[in-house]
C-alpha cells in the first residue's frame, strides 16, 4: 500500500504507526519521509509494516544539503540508510544535481562517500533538480538572485518543453550541472 501523503505526518509516529504495529495482519506499506528520522522512528516504521520509504536524502554533500535547506547532513543521511538496512526497510532515494551554488568539489566528495558506503542502499535515481509550482525548492529559489537573473518559472506553468538554463555561462559557472526549468523568455525565440 502506497500512502499518498507527500511526507509522513510526524504525529503518525504516536498514533497511526503504533496502531498498525499492534495489528495481527501486517500490511506492506510505503511512505515518503524526511531524511532526518531517528533510529527509533525507523524501527517504528518497520514494526508498523512499512517495508519501503522514499527519504528526502537528495544529496550526500553537507554544502549542497545546506543550499537545499534540507535540515540534515550527509552523516545523518548515511545513518538513515544504515538504520533502514538494520530494520529491513528499503530506502529508495534520489541523488539530485543542478542546485545553484553547488561545486565540482561537492560531487568529488559525494563520489568518495558513495564508494565508501557501497554496502548500503544506492540511489534509485540520479537527475537534475526540477522546479515544480508550489514546491519547497521553488520557494527557496524564488528569493535568490539566481532566480531573478535567470528569469525562471516552475514547470507546470508553461506548455513549452523544459529548457536547460545555467545561472551563469557554463564556462564560468561553479555549478556542476544545469537545472531543468522553464524560462519565462528564451534567448532563441
Amino acid at each position: 500500500v502506497h500512502m499518498v501523503d507527500n511526507i509522513i505526518d510526524m504525529r503518525y509516529f504516536r498514533t497511526v504507526l503504533p496502531a498498525l504495529a499492534e495489528r495481527d495482519r501486517k500490511l506492506s506499506l510505503f511512505y515518503e519521509v524526511k531524511a532526518n528520522l531517528s533510529h527509533a522512528q525507523v524501527r517504528a516504521l518497520a514494526d508498523a509494516g512499512v517495508t519501503e520509504i522514499q527519504p528526502g536524502i537528495e544529496s550526500m554533500s553537507d554544502h549542497v544539503l545546506e543550499l537545499m535547506r534540507k535540515g540534515t547532513t550527509a552523516l545523518r543521511n548515511v545513518a538513515l540508510l544504515k538504520w533502514c538496512r538494520e530494520f529491513g526497510v528499503q530506502a529508495d532515494w534520489n541523488l539530485l544535481y543542478g542546485f545553484p551554488g553547488e561545486t565540482a568539489a561537492d560531487y568529488a566528495a559525494i563520489l568518495d562517500l558513495l564508494i565508501s558506503i557501497d554496502h548500503l542502499e544506492a540511489p534509485s535515481a540520479c537527475g537534475p533538480i526540477r522546479l515544480d509550482r508550489f514546491s519547497r525548492t521553488t520557494k527557496i529559489l524564488r528569493r535568490s538572485e539566481w532566480w531573478i537573473s535567470a528569469r525562471l518559472r516552475p514547470t507546470g506553468t508553461s506548455t513549452r518543453p523544459p529548457a536547460t538554463v545555467w545561472p551563469t555561462s557554463p564556462a564560468t559557472s561553479t555549478s556542476a550541472s544545469p537545472a531543468v526549468v522553464h524560462p519565462t523568455t528564451s534567448p532563441d525565440r
